[in-house]
Order: C-alpha cells, then structure tokens, then sequence
C-alpha cells in the first residue's frame, strides 16, 4: 500500500457561526452605503398631485384675463371719447349760415380767462396792402398807348384820339377826328345851350335827318347809363352812295354845355369798332 492512501486526511474544522455585524461596523462599511430607493408612485398620487396644481393655475389665469380685459375696455372708452369730441360737432346750435369763426368772433374776448389784454398782438405788425382801386365811374380813364388828347373849343373839356387820327374843322363848334385809313370819325361838338331831355332832342333831329339822308333807320334812341350825366344815345344807319354806314350819337350834359360824341364807320367795321368807342367814352373829361 502507498503512503498515499494510508495517511488519512485530517479531520475538518467545525464551522463557526459568523457573527453579525454591529451597528457600528455596518455604518462604517462603505460597502454596506447603498441608496434606498423611493418607493414607487401610485396612480392615485399622480392623479392628485395634477389635480392641485391645474386648479390654481386656472384660477391664476382667469384673474390675468379679467385685468387685461378691465384695460381694454378702458382704452376703448377714451378712444370713443376722443372721437366724440372730434367728430360730434359744436357743442351749442348755431343758425342756418353760421360757421365756427362767425361765432369766435361774436364771442366776448373778456369772457376768454386765457386771455391777455396786454400781450402784443403779433398781426399789429404786419403792414396791411389795401386792394387795388378801380377807375371811378364818374371820370375819365388814363390815355391808351399811342393816344392824345383834344381839347374842345373853350369848353374846357377834352377827349383822347389814337395819334395817328387827322383833326378836321367841320363847323366853329363841330370838329372830325378821322382815321385816314378806314374813314371811320369821331365828331365832336358842343352848344352852350344844352337842352333838358336829350331823348326828345334826339327824337326831333332822327326825323329831320332822315328826311336828308338815304335809307335811314333809327335802331334805337334810350337814355344811356353814362356816369352820372344826363345822357341819351342814338344809334341809326344810313348809305351813303355806296356805302352802308352805321353811327352812334351820344348827347350828354355836363355843367353849362352839351356835347355829342358821334361815331360813324362802315358797316363790315362796326362790330370790331365797338371797344373803340368805349375808348373815347372812357377818355372824355368833362370841363372843370
């Protein structure tokens, strides 16, 4: 037999119950240092812990809403004033015709507290144009370019001429300013014995006229609105051999003496001579 398998094994040791740790052992072992975790949540705490919070954050929300709202209901209800102030008109009713300035300027300026009486009032300052005055209707009229004026006798008025016009005596009172172009005159002539009613004079000498002169027609005799004279004007045509010719006799007084201003042209000129004999109407000057 071989020492091996006579030799028996020793004996083994009994096991000795371990001892338990102490509580100081355990707390000093990092190995014992393990996180308890949480215990699990349930359903129902999730449940209520939604259910908290939802409910404040509701109530939280509708207070921010009724604020926001609050403002914009006060915005718009001075938008709505402004524009009531700016579109609704005056304030008090005024009369057919009358306007805002009509009734500032009717206002009493001490019923104004903002006023001032002694403040500068800044328009004093500015110097004020006056319009323009027109001509007077009772004078003569400044001579055209080109024009001069004749003197009537001794009368001692006058009336412009274009100066290019001849001067021709036809009587000691009676003088024709011709054109020498067209034949177109102005006669002018003058008595100291001037009559009332230069209608009626006018009348009397249209029938004695036509009683020496061929194709006479009267077109009209009226009293004319000429200044502030006593005056008629006569219109009337007539041939002349072979000339149609159409006149003006314009009778006027004006202090001792009366005048006629009598323009005579051809027919085919009578429409484009009619600013003409505005121009001599315009340029006579009674005596002073």
């Amino acid at each position: 037999m071989s020492a091996s398998h006579g030799v028996r094994p020793a004996a083994a040791a009994p096991a000795i119950p371990a001892t338990p740790p102490s509580a100081a052992d355990t707390a000093a072992s990092p190995a014992t240092l393990v996180a308890t975790p949480p215990p699990p949540r349930t359903a129902a705490s999730r449940v209520d812990r939604r259910g908290e919070r939802p409910a404040a954050g509701r109530e939280s929300r509708w207070r921010g809403l009724v604020f926001v709202g609050a403002l914009l209901l006060l915005a718009l209800a001075g938008l709505v004033f402004v524009l009531a102030g700016q579109l609704g008109g005056d304030p008090e009713p005024r009369q057919a015709g009358e306007g805002r300035g009509q009734r500032a300027a009717d206002a009493d300026p001490a019923a104004d507290p903002s006023r001032d009486d002694d403040a500068e009032d800044p328009a004093a300052d500015d110097p004020v144009t006056e319009p323009a005055q027109d001509a007077p209707d009772d004078g003569p009229v400044a001579l055209l370019e080109g024009w001069t004026t004749f003197e009537v006798a001794d009368t001692g008025a006058t009336i412009g001429y274009p100066g290019d016009w001849q001067v021709v005596e036809r009587s000691a009172t009676a003088t024709d300013l011709q054109d020498p172009d067209s034949g177109s005159y102005l006669r002018i002539d003058y008595t100291d014995e001037p009559r009332d009613d230069p209608v009626a004079d006018w009348q009397a000498q249209s029938d004695s006229f036509a009683a020496s002169h061929d194709n006479y027609t009267e077109v009209s005799i009226e009293q004319e609105d000429y200044r502030d004279y006593n005056a008629a004007l006569w219109e009337y045509t007539y041939t002349e051999g072979d000339r149609q010719l159409h006149a003006y006799n314009l009778g006027l007084v004006a202090g001792d003496y009366g005048y006629a201003l009598n323009f005579q042209t051809r027919e085919e000129n009578w429409e484009a001579s009619q600013d003409l004999f505005e121009s001599f109407k315009d340029t006579f000057s009674p005596p002073t």
